[in-house]
């Protein structure tokens, strides 16, 4: 009977303890549970912000494409303009050149001009002089 006894004893203790064990592995896991949960929500939150990171890429990404294109425009436009500025100097530089002969022609065509005028001068003075 003493061994019963001793042998309830020891299987009531051993009941305890594996209640006991029990109890703190529950208390283990409900703060597992809990971990995994935060877990879970920290990871959604990160895929969130993941998703939204990868959004605002592709929008910067587009974004560079337009100001490249915009700024290939600018420099095809700055080209345009730099070819129009040197066709213009040299039109201008023609004009320039043009005024120029132009003017000499006429100093000497107004020499010219002088010249025969003086000599008409000259012959109406000769045949005034003769008249008078």
């Amino acid at each position: 009977v003493i061994t019963l006894e001793g042998s309830l004893a020891e299987s009531m203790e051993a009941a305890e303890t594996t209640k006991a064990m029990e109890k703190m592995l529950e208390v283990q896991l409900a703060a597992i549970q809990q971990e995994i949960a935060r877990l879970l929500c920290e990871t959604t939150q990160l895929k969130d912000c993941n998703i939204a990171l990868h959004e605002q890429l592709s929008t910067r990404q587009i974004e560079i494409e337009q100001l490249h294109a915009e700024m290939r425009r600018k420099e095809t436009e700055l080209a345009e303009l730099q070819h129009s500025r040197d066709l213009l100097a040299n039109d201008a530089q023609v004009v320039v050149t043009a005024v120029k002969q132009w003017l000499q022609e006429q100093k000497m065509a107004n020499a010219k001009l002088a010249g025969k005028l003086h000599q008409q001068n000259k012959q109406i003075m000769l045949v005034n002089t003769e008249k008078q």
